[in-house]
């Protein structure tokens, strides 16, 4: 069920620096394809999940997960770019499709050095995917703690 939540949050979903989606090495995330966000450049690998809600999809390489936030919000956490080619390698699931999460909880361990080492950047978008709910979106500029600090703000539109 929704709540009539007008205004919400998205706290950052791993310690780390916030990075304009626009700077990121992909097409798809800097043109803002897949929707509007904010990156984020971790410095471990524990990643939370950046929302109450329900896990809606866990992909099967491991490195990108959907949630749907309790207020609507259809979100992509896509964790490095370009991961999907190592094949699960270096990625360890905490949660599974279907499974209700608060902000904070567990999503993943991923081992940032191993990705680093095979070539592939650790850059880990958060993208609203269902831009037309909202009629304002902020990100958080700088360093955040994952689980603790704000990294985006959202008004839906009424």
């Amino acid at each position: 069920m929704l709540s009539k939540k007008r205004t919400g949050q998205l706290t950052a979903p791993a310690d780390g620096a916030t990075v304009h989606l626009r700077e990121l090495p992909d097409p798809a995330f800097a043109q803002g394809m897949l929707g509007d966000g904010v990156a984020l450049d971790p410095t471990d690998g524990h990643f939370v999940s950046p929302c109450d809600g329900i896990v809606v999809g866990v992909s099967d390489t491991l490195h990108a997960y959907n949630l749907l936030t309790d207020d609507g919000l259809e979100l992509l956490l896509h964790i490095g770019i370009d991961t999907v080619e190592l094949k699960g390698e270096g990625f360890s699931t905490k949660v599974k499709e279907g499974d209700r999460v608060k902000a904070g909880d567990p999503l993943a361990e991923v081992d940032l050095d191993l990705i680093r080492a095979r070539g592939y950047s650790t850059l880990t978008p958060l993208i609203v995917t269902n831009m037309e709910l909202l009629s304002s979106l902020s990100c958080q500029q700088g360093s955040v703690r994952g689980g603790k600090d704000r990294i985006l703000r959202y008004e839906i539109r009424k």
